[in-house]
C-alpha cells in the first residue's frame, strides 16, 4: 500500500507546469478583491466610504497605480528580477508612509487601509520573490 502511495506522489510531483505560478492583478481587480474582503469582514460601509472619500483618493490612486505597474511589468517581462523598478519601490514606500503616518484615521478606516495595503504588498511580494521562497513561506 505504501509503495502505491509513493508511486502516486511521484506522478503528481513530476507533472510540474512551467510558467507563472502566482497571479498578479491590475488595479481594478485589486480594488474588487479589496471590496470582497472588506464585505466578508463585515466592514461593508468602510470599504465604500473609503473609496468614495476624497481624503483617501491619494492612497487608493497610488495603490491602483502600483498594482497596474506591477501587472504591466510582469505581463511584458520574462525576468522577475527586472520586473520591479525604482518607481514601484518608491510608490510602495509612499504607500507604507501614508498608512503608518496617518494615525488620525479611525480604527476601522485604518483596518480598511491595511486590507488594501496587504493586497498591494502581496502583488509586490509575488513578483519580487522567487517561486521557491513563496512556496516556503506559504507552506509555513
Amino acid at each position: 500500500m505504501m509503495q502505491k502511495i509513493k508511486k502516486e506522489r511521484g506522478k503528481c510531483s513530476s507533472s510540474y507546469v512551467k510558467g507563472p505560478r502566482y497571479m498578479v492583478h491590475d488595479g481594478q481587480t485589486c480594488l474588487l478583491l479589496f471590496q470582497i474582503i472588506e464585505i466578508c469582514a463585515g466592514r461593508i460601509g468602510d470599504s465604500s466610504s473609503m473609496i468614495n472619500n476624497k481624503d483617501n483618493d491619494q492612497f487608493i490612486q497610488l495603490s491602483c497605480s502600483v498594482c497596474d505597474s506591477i501587472y504591466r511589468n510582469v505581463l511584458f517581462s520574462q525576468d522577475k528580477e527586472s520586473s520591479i523598478n525604482k518607481e514601484i519601490e518608491w510608490a510602495m514606500q509612499e504607500l507604507a508612509q501614508n498608512l503608518l503616518l496617518r494615525s488620525d484615521d479611525g480604527t476601522s478606516n485604518r483596518m480598511t487601509k491595511q486590507t488594501l495595503w496587504n493586497i498591494v504588498r502581496s502583488s509586490y511580494y509575488a513578483t519580487h520573490c522567487p517561486s521557491y521562497m513563496m512556496d516556503r513561506h506559504v507552506s509555513k
